[in-house]
């Protein structure tokens, strides 16, 4: 995988949860890491040049819906479960006037981690994207803070970790970037979904820093309970283009067009859940 070196084992899924799971990992010697003295002072990433460039954007059926959302998350489903394999967040979507502001705030025993990305208002392309992850006071030299900027085929920005130190990012990509769709998952519910609905849209992955290519698909109709109540939804299935095998599940609300309950399967981390609370 080409990209910046964080110093951990590698996760494929673009998600602000999978980001968090992967910097909260404890630290391995034996690991394929990037050691303070040998991580790069800037990061330049060449375009995958393959089918990306071809597609266009999703046509934004609906705006954004401003509020505020609150939801519980776990990982490793069905398994033993490890320290910030579980926490709680909040969505909030604020209309900025030209832009929407996106924010992703998450609690976890060991400190907050918040994900914060600008929207263009029409077009629900990526203007700007950064990332806040609390302190491993044993482990300064891992990444605590992403800032980026998105114009045409180009994103550019810093990356800086707990010591301080900084390292350019330049990221040629072949296309603009939809949205933040598998950060939050709240835009895919702008889309015009209906049975049978599918499009692929191009996300943004923080951690590899690259574009990638998810196809979105309305699988069908379902009635979905979780603790903030019972919403008639549409069951929709995003699969990563890349070949990892990542796939999610979300169910967005019919009426609040929100996402009420998302399941993601992940190589590393097996199955994650997160469902509205309120």
């Amino acid at each position: 995988m080409q990209g910046i070196e964080f110093g951990f084992a590698g996760v494929t899924t673009g998600g602000i949860f999978f980001l968090v799971l992967v910097l909260c990992q404890p630290y391995n010697s034996s690991a394929q890491a990037v050691s303070p003295a040998t991580q790069p002072q800037s990061v330049t990433v060449a375009p995958n040049k393959d089918a990306a460039s071809n597609l266009g954007v999703p046509k934004p059926a609906i705006a954004p819906r401003p509020g505020a959302w609150n939801y519980r998350t776990q990982a490793n489903i069905g398994e033993r479960s490890k320290l910030n394999s579980a926490g709680t967040y909040s969505t909030t979507i604020k209309d900025d006037g030209g832009a929407w502001t996106v924010t992703v705030a998450m609690k976890f025993p060991e400190g907050p981690v918040t994900g914060v990305s600008t929207l263009d208002k029409g077009t629900l392309l990526l203007l700007k994207t950064s990332f806040r992850h609390f302190v491993h006071p044993d482990q300064r030299w891992k990444t605590v803070a992403i800032d980026l900027d998105f114009s045409g085929n180009k994103a550019t920005g810093i990356s800086t970790n707990a010591n301080g130190e900084h390292k350019a990012i330049a990221v040629d990509l072949t296309a603009p970037v939809f949205a933040d769709v598998t950060g939050s998952m709240v835009i895919i519910g702008c889309l015009p979904l209906a049975d049978g609905y599918s499009t692929t849209v191009r996300d943004w992955d923080t951690l590899g820093l690259k574009e990638r290519l998810w196809q979105v698909k309305v699988t069908g109709t379902e009635r979905v309970t979780v603790p903030a109540g019972t919403f008639d939804s549409y069951k929709v299935e995003l699969t990563a283009n890349d070949g990892t095998g990542n796939k999610q599940t979300v169910w967005i609300g019919k009426d609040s067009r929100m996402p009420v309950k998302i399941d993601a399967v992940d190589k590393l981390y097996g199955i994650i859940r997160s469902e509205m609370v309120r």
